[in-house]
């Protein structure tokens, strides 16, 4: 339904969510809650990259 959950990260992390261009389409103000809502976009794929102090991590999203 588009809605993500994302547990476990730090209050100092910095989270950013691109679409399959490259295109940043969130940032880590409109997540700070754990809830990544992606239903106003198209289906597709997404990439999540969460960087903390000990370093980076890119996830792929998929809304169908």
């Amino acid at each position: 339904n588009g809605i993500f959950n994302i547990e476990g990260f730090s209050p100092n992390s910095s989270m950013v969510i691109f679409n399959a261009f490259g295109e940043e389409i969130m940032t880590n103000d409109l997540i700070h809650t754990g809830k990544i809502d992606l239903t106003n976009q198209p289906n597709g794929v997404y990439f999540l990259r969460i960087e903390t102090p000990n370093g980076s991590l890119v996830k792929k999203l998929v809304k169908e």
